[in-house]
């Protein structure tokens, strides 16, 4: 009787033992697998980073750019202490453009805003242009009003993507500096590097051709 119950201790202690085994064969199992995921959501992270880093840096630096070239240019026409008046205006018109974006990414369709978002960029190219060939001041503030706005339109869009891209990011502040950093060193080599300021307009504007494609 004796043995017979030993026997059937070993046998529970048996069956307990290997059940540890296989929830601990489980648990290893499981967390190979989490890590495999986890390494794979790290690599899709770290390319849409990279995406939104250089988003942002292209519109930091066509922004700033075009900002800088507007000031010369408006410059032609006003004093000093005008032109940072003008500045502001242009700066108002794309805070209007940014804010706007919401309107449209709420109301037009996906084909609506690819359409918009072409047209928007042959408009700025346009307004670059108009805006470097400073014909007069009325000419060249409209121009620049008109660009800024659709800047504006354009930083919305660039900030609204990066968001999308940089949500699971825990690294998000240190991404958009580097993008900022990124889009001053670029206008930094524009600036002493293009002394032709229709080489400045072309160079802008193909940046802004690859933002909007």
């Amino acid at each position: 009787m004796t043995d017979i119950k030993g026997f059937g201790e070993k046998r529970d202690k048996c069956h307990l033992a290997r059940g540890r085994h296989l929830f601990i064969m489980g648990d290893r199992n499981r967390a190979k697998r989490n890590d495999s995921m986890n390494k794979e959501q790290d690599k899709k992270i770290t390319a849409g980073s990279i995406l939104a880093i250089t988003s942002l840096a292209i519109f930091y630096f066509v922004f700033l750019g075009g900002e800088y070239l507007f000031d010369n240019m408006i410059g032609y026409h006003v004093s000093s202490a005008k032109v940072v008046l003008a500045q502001g205006c242009i700066l108002g018109s794309s805070g209007i453009g940014f804010f706007g974006y919401s309107w449209i990414e709420r109301h037009a369709g996906v084909r609506n805003r690819g359409l918009l978002l072409i047209t928007g960029a042959a408009f700025s190219v346009a307004g670059i242009f108009t805006v470097e060939q400073h014909m007069s001041f009325a000419v060249t503030m409209t121009a620049g009003l008109i660009l800024f706005l659709l800047l504006g339109f354009f930083g919305s869009s660039i900030h609204y993507l990066a968001a999308q891209l940089l949500a699971d990011s825990e690294r998000l502040a240190g991404h958009v500096g580097m993008a900022y950093a990124l889009g001053i060193l670029l206008q930094f080599l524009n600036n002493n590097l293009v002394k032709v300021e229709l080489v400045e307009a072309i160079l802008l504007s193909l940046f802004l051709v690859v933002l909007a494609g």
